[in-house]
C-alpha cells in the first residue's frame, strides 16, 4: 500500500483531490488515539516513544521555561522533560479539540501542563521560551503557520524534528494516513528558512532525523528529514 499519492501545487488543490474531508478525522480517530495513549503510557516508564531533540536541548539550555508544543498528541514529551529536568517547566500543547478533550485530563494533578485547542488561546502569554514542533508543520499551510507564529510573544527558540525538507519547489501530496488522505507538505527549506529570517529566525543546527515516516520516500527531488534549532535575533 503507497504512503503518498499524487503531487500538488498547494494546500487547496491537494484539498480538491482528497474532496475536501475533514484532515482532523484523521487525528481524532480511535486508531489515533490508542496510539497517542500508548506514547503516553511508554513515557510515564521513561521510554520515548519518538526520537526527540528537545530533551538533550533543554539539559544545554537552562534557562529555558515555557514551551509551546505544536501539536503535541497526548502530550507525553512533558513526561520525559519533567523526568530530566530537576527545574519546573511550563508545557503548552497546542492541539486539536478532540485530542485536548480525550488527554488533557490525564495532567490534571499537574499545574504546569495546558492544553489549547487554537492558536488565539497562546497570543496572551506573557513568555514562551521555546516553540517546538515533532512531524506536524507537514499538515500546516505555510500560511497559516506564519501567520500565526509571527504572533507569538517573541520565543527565544524553535526546534522542529522530523521537519520534510526538500531541494525542489515546494509541493503538497496526499498521505494515507489511518485510511484517510489528508494533504501533507514537502517544503523547500531554503524558502522555509527565508520567511523565518524575516521574522527574526537565524538557523544554528541542522542534523538528520533518524526516524520518520517519508525517511525512504523519494518524489522525484531529495527529501531528507531534519531537525533544526533557529534562534531569534536581539
Amino acid at each position: 500500500m503507497e504512503i503518498f499519492q499524487g503531487k500538488f501545487e498547494s494546500f487547496d488543490t491537494a484539498l480538491i483531490a482528497q474532496k475536501y474531508l475533514n484532515t482532523n478525522d484523521a487525528f481524532c480517530s480511535e486508531r489515533w488515539k490508542s496510539r497517542q495513549q500508548l506514547f503516553l503510557d511508554m513515557s510515564r516508564e521513561g521510554i520515548s516513544p519518538r526520537h526527540s531533540s528537545l530533551l538533550r536541548f533543554l539539559e544545554e539550555n537552562e534557562q529555558i521555561e515555557t514551551i509551546l508544543d505544536i501539536g503535541g498528541g497526548s502530550g507525553w514529551i512533558f513526561n520525559l522533560l519533567r523526568a530530566k529536568n530537576q527545574r519546573p517547566l511550563t508545557y503548552v500543547n497546542l492541539e486539536i479539540r478532540e485530542i485536548c478533550n480525550e488527554f488533557s485530563k490525564e495532567f490534571n494533578d499537574v499545574k504546569f501542563v495546558h492544553f489549547v485547542d487554537s492558536w488565539e488561546s497562546i497570543f496572551n502569554l506573557k513568555e514562551i521560551s521555546l516553540v517546538y514542533s515533532n512531524s506536524t508543520l507537514q499538515y500546516i499551510p505555510n500560511e497559516t503557520f506564519f501567520d500565526n507564529f509571527k504572533k507569538i510573544n517573541q520565543p527565544e527558540y524553535f526546534v522542529l524534528d522530523d521537519f520534510i525538507a526538500t531541494n525542489s519547489e515546494s509541493y503538497w501530496t496526499l498521505q494515507n494516513y489511518y485510511g484517510n488522505f489528508i494533504p501533507y507538505c514537502f517544503r523547500n527549506l531554503i524558502e522555509f528558512n527565508q520567511n523565518l529570517l524575516e521574522q527574526g529566525y537565524s538557523v544554528i543546527s541542522v542534523e538528520d532525523y533518524p526516524q520518520t515516516l517519508a525517511a525512504g520516500f523519494l518524489y522525484g527531488s531529495e527529501t531528507t528529514p531534519k531537525t533544526i534549532v533557529y534562534k531569534r535575533g536581539r
